[in-house]
Formats: structure tokens, sequence, C-alpha cells
């Protein structure tokens, strides 16, 4: 029987380093990884392949993150999302 395919974790966030730290520290835990530096991208991938999981950073440029996350909802109920910000105020 064949091994299934580690998790694919979609990473959507704009700040460089912060998307590529993320990213590294996911390959070492054996995912596979999507990165994308703006919601648009991140949407046109997804509408290709539902990642298994969802970081989502809410101030993303074209599309934000609260916006993909409707849209995400809009396809699966189930699909886990974490939300990352750097805003100081809750929302």
């Amino acid at each position: 029987m064949p091994e299934p395919l580690p998790a694919l974790v979609a990473v959507v966030e704009d700040e460089d380093t912060l998307r590529e730290a993320v990213g590294l520290s996911l390959r070492r835990e054996g995912h596979r990884v999507g990165l994308h530096a703006d919601g648009a991208t991140a949407w046109r991938s997804f509408e290709a392949t539902l990642p298994d999981l969802a970081i989502l950073d809410i101030g993303v440029p074209l599309v934000d993150g609260l916006d993909l996350c409707r849209r995400l909802r809009g396809r699966s109920e189930a699909l886990p999302i974490i939300f990352v910000t750097s805003r100081e105020d809750e929302f």
C-alpha cells in the first residue's frame, strides 16, 4: 500500500522573511508547502488544489486574509485555518 502524501500547508504572508521562515519550518517537519505573497495568487492556487491547512495573514494585498477565509469556507467547512497578523487590535 502506498504511503499517503504529507499534508499540504498553504502560507499566505506578504512579509518575505516571515513567509520563508514558516515555510522552512513546515518543510523540516515533513509537510508540503505552498508559499504565497498575496491573496490573489493564493486563491488561484486554492482553486486548483485545496490545501490541508491554510495559514493566512489578515493584511495580505489584493485579496485579504478575511476574504480568503470566506472563499475557503465556501469550498470547505472542515479546512483548518490559522490567522496570523501584526495588528495590535483584536477583531
